[in-house]
């Protein structure tokens, strides 16, 4: 092979060309940041409000099959709450929605009152109302008397 042919240039690309695409790459990535983190945090809040609906419904049913009341206990200091039957005190499900304890990561949690009782009948003792929010995204859960649920993003 003639020695002028040994330093002719090879296919492919320089090492500067590599860090030049890998700086363009990490600039984009900064700038598109702030987005995905807020996207994250609205996608929790929905999936914490669609699991916290879908107890509601769960403690609504469980009161119909056992012709028992179920009661809905929300403690809001430390983000949980338990489906209770009224009458046996067994505990059908606890949800846990504060940071480290969740996938959730919600950053609070109010509920309007604290204790709802579901009965038999399908309906509820008091309307309930449970607002959560993750980061700048709050979502609103309410149970009518008449037991519906509505979810509702604010």
């Amino acid at each position: 092979m003639p020695r002028c042919r040994a330093h002719a240039r090879r296919p492919g690309f320089s090492l500067l060309e590599l860090l030049i695409v890998m700086v363009i790459i990490g600039i984009v990535v900064m700038m598109a940041a702030p987005s995905i983190s807020g996207g994250l945090r609205q996608t929790h809040a929905q999936q914490a409000s669609a699991t916290i609906a879908q107890d509601l419904e769960r403690g609504l049913a469980m009161a119909a099959r056992t012709h028992r009341p179920v009661v809905v206990e929300v403690n809001t200091d430390s983000m949980v709450y338990h489906l209770v039957d009224r009458v046996t005190g067994d505990v059908y499900a606890t949800q846990h929605l504060a940071p480290g304890r969740s996938e959730f990561g919600l950053t609070s949690m109010t509920a309007t009152p604290t204790s709802v009782h579901l009965l038999p009948n399908g309906t509820v003792g008091a309307s309930f109302r449970m607002v959560i929010q993750a980061g700048g995204s709050r979502t609103e859960i309410e149970l009518t008397r008449a037991g519906l649920i509505r979810v509702e993003g604010l």
